[in-house]
């Protein structure tokens, strides 16, 4: 048996300036606004991280992929 592999790939268009936008990804005060409630740290490319929702009493590691400021963002979910 071989493992199975999901990807997920999404977009959104949002009325705002990049930098904005990139920033409020990265700055894990501003994402705790609208979506996790706590990060272990600024999302930084080959960093890892643990989130945590607001809708869970559980910690998320994540491991953040490349980032190129004010473009681009990829990050992991690791299980």
């Amino acid at each position: 048996m071989t493992p199975e592999t999901l990807e997920i790939k999404t977009g959104i268009v949002i009325l705002k300036p990049l930098h904005e936008v990139f920033e409020a990804i990265v700055d894990p005060v501003k994402m705790s606004v609208y979506f996790i409630s706590k990060s272990s740290g600024r999302m930084e490319e080959g960093k890892k991280l643990i989130w945590k929702f607001p809708e869970m009493d559980m910690e998320f590691p994540v491991r953040v992929g490349k980032i190129k400021k004010d473009k681009y963002i990829s990050y992991y979910w690791m299980i």
